[in-house]
């Protein structure tokens, strides 16, 4: 069984402060593809990713677990 994580909040958050996941990963150093891949479960986030994408994002470290491992209900 593979683990699928629901990004919703983050992708939320993303749209909120950046507008766009574009802007996002130019501003992250990570490419537009792979953080696509990423938010569509066909990769996993790096623990450097996630630090880095909460800072972005301005949210506080204690909340990661809401935004980036929130399990998909199938």
């Amino acid at each position: 069984m593979k683990l699928k994580f629901d990004y919703g909040r983050l992708r939320e958050r993303i749209k909120e402060k950046f507008g766009s996941c574009a802007k996002l990963s130019r501003e992250a150093g990570i490419s537009k593809k792979t953080l696509s891949l990423k938010l569509n479960n066909r990769g996993f986030f790096t623990q450097n990713e996630i630090t880095k994408l909460l800072f972005l994002l301005d949210v506080d470290l204690v909340w990661a677990k809401e935004y980036f491992f929130t399990l998909k209900i199938q």
